[in-house]
């Protein structure tokens, strides 16, 4: 009888492990996820003021990452960002826009439309840091890779003259 008493508890603590076991995988799973997601968000949120090229006096206007590799239907976000050096007391007026891409002749990759373009003047001041986020998209029904030249300009006026700065990317697209 004794015997029979130990096999029984010994098959409760076999069954409550396996519980156990799968419990904590499951609940180290929903944990991953969650922190994936907001990692992601936060990431996102941030990446405005953690540029990986901040512009500088010499090189005002930046684009991050300056090369993309996109599939077909797909899309991509490049920080494009502006430092303002016109020594006006005042500010100047500065419009980014437009940006575009330009593609090789393959039929099936023909891109001419902007990709951002803005009609709404700001005031920056000397030393003043703007960024802007530019959604890059694949076109559709791709069957031959192709690369393309994009571009984005940023125009600001009202200081010691108009003054128009470019910034060049490339964006390979692949079925």
């Amino acid at each position: 009888m004794k015997k029979k008493g130990d096999l029984s508890l010994s098959m409760n603590a076999i069954v409550i492990l396996i519980l156990a076991i799968t419990l904590l995988g499951l609940g180290l799973t929903f944990m991953r996820g969650l922190f994936k997601t907001m990692t992601s968000k936060v990431q996102e949120a941030v990446s405005a003021q953690e540029l990986v090229s901040p512009p500088t006096e010499d090189t005002q206007l930046t684009v991050a990452p300056s090369e993309f590799n996109l599939r077909s239907g797909s899309a991509a976000k490049a920080v494009v960002a502006f430092m303002s050096t016109d020594p006006a007391t005042s500010g100047v007026q500065c419009t980014l826009g437009p940006c575009t891409c330009k593609v090789g002749t393959a039929s099936s990759c023909t891109i001419d439309d902007p990709i951002y373009n803005a009609d709404t003047a700001f005031t920056m001041m000397k030393g003043q840091i703007n960024t802007w986020t530019v959604v890059v998209q694949s076109p559709t029904g791709l069957t031959d890779p192709c690369t393309g030249l994009c571009s984005c300009s940023m125009s600001c006026s009202g200081g010691a003259a108009q003054q128009t700065y470019g910034k060049d990317f490339m964006v390979t697209w692949t079925p």
